[in-house]
Parts: structure tokens; C-alpha cells; sequence
């Protein structure tokens, strides 16, 4: 929601609700769920979610501030943005890897695989609708965040420390 509104809009909304509960779904909720498992069924969906939370740690960075918690939960989020982006980068590289060559000649010679038809093809294909989003332009999400998170830290350089936090964090979920 907040990568197609306003971040503020929707913590107001949320702390109308409870009272700093955009801090609770993010520490209870969000980072735990993502830093367990980071890979999301939909690119589509890790794309919204990077570029959403992003925006909310942009634009309303005091609604994610505790300066008790550590680590914070702004800290919190966006390693779970690295992790997600990390987890979808790993996975469009082992998608455009070829696979095992042998098993792909075999289907050749196998007279009971189905050969390739551009008639049907073109049914097939013809009769889904493109799907026209908000983020079709973000074609490599891990350059994106890093991208996006540089030009944060340089806007407002109290964050490079934050930031470095949650790339260490992240790393220490990947290897575990």
C-alpha cells in the first residue's frame, strides 16, 4: 500500500488504528517473516514491497526511530529489503542459467514430447492481457535498493550508519 499512496497517509491511518503500529508490524511481523524466508512467490510482490517499505524509511523514518530497540526497527526493515531483494536477484540468476544440456536434447528424441506449435502459441499468449504495473521499469531489484538506499544516505547521511547495520544484518540471516 504505501508504494502506490503516501507513506505518511498510511502510518496516520495505522496510528489511528493502535498508535505506533506500523513500528509493531514492522518488528513482529514484517522482519521476522522476511528474514526467515526472503523469497516471495511474485516478483511483482518483492518489488512492491521494496519499493514501499522504502519509501515509509524515506519519508516518515521517525515512524520506524526507537532508541531502546536494537536493533532498531528501521534497521530491522530495511535489512529485510536487502534480504528480499538479495533472495530475487539469487534467483532470476539460477532462472537465466541454462539447465543440464543432455536432459534437453533427450526431449528430441522422445516422440511422445510435444513439439512446439506457433498457432497455439499465440493463443495462448494472445489471449492474456499484459500486465501494466508500477514497477515493470525496476528490472534488477538488487540495483534498485542499493541505488535508491545510496541516494538516501546522501540526502541525509544520518542514515549511512543505519544502513550499513542492516547490510551487515542481512548478510548474517543469509548465512545462517
Amino acid at each position: 500500500l504505501a508504494a502506490t499512496t503516501s507513506p505518511t497517509l498510511l502510518r496516520g491511518k495505522l496510528d489511528h488504528a493502535q498508535p505506533g503500529m506500523l513500528k509493531q508490524l514492522a518488528t513482529h511481523v514484517f522482519a521476522p517473516t522476511v528474514l526467515q524466508n526472503p523469497k516471495l512467490n511474485d516478483d511483482r510482490d518483492a518489488k512492491a514491497l521494496v519499493v514501499g517499505f522504502l519509501r515509509v524509511l524515506a519519508e516518515t523514518p521517525d515512524a520506524l526511530h526507537d532508541a531502546a530497540a536494537l536493533p532498531s526497527p528501521w534497521v530491522l526493515t530495511l535489512a529485510s529489503l536487502f534480504a528480499i531483494a538479495t533472495a530475487h536477484a539469487r534467483d532470476n540468476i539460477h532462472a537465466a542459467a541454462p539447465n543440464n544440456d543432455d536432459d534437453f536434447a533427450a526431449h528430441f528424441d522422445d516422440p511422445d514430447h510435444a513439439g512446439y506449435d506457433a498457432a497455439f502459441s499465440q493463443l495462448h499468449f494472445g489471449a492474456k492481457p499484459k500486465i501494466a504495473g508500477k514497477f515493470n521499469d525496476i528490472n534488477d531489484l538488487n540495483a534498485y535498493l542499493h541505488t535508491a538506499v545510496s541516494q538516501l544516505c546522501l540526502t541525509n547521511p544520518s542514515f549511512q550508519p543505519l544502513a550499513q547495520q542492516a547490510q551487515t544484518l542481512a548478510a548474517q540471516h543469509r548465512a545462517s
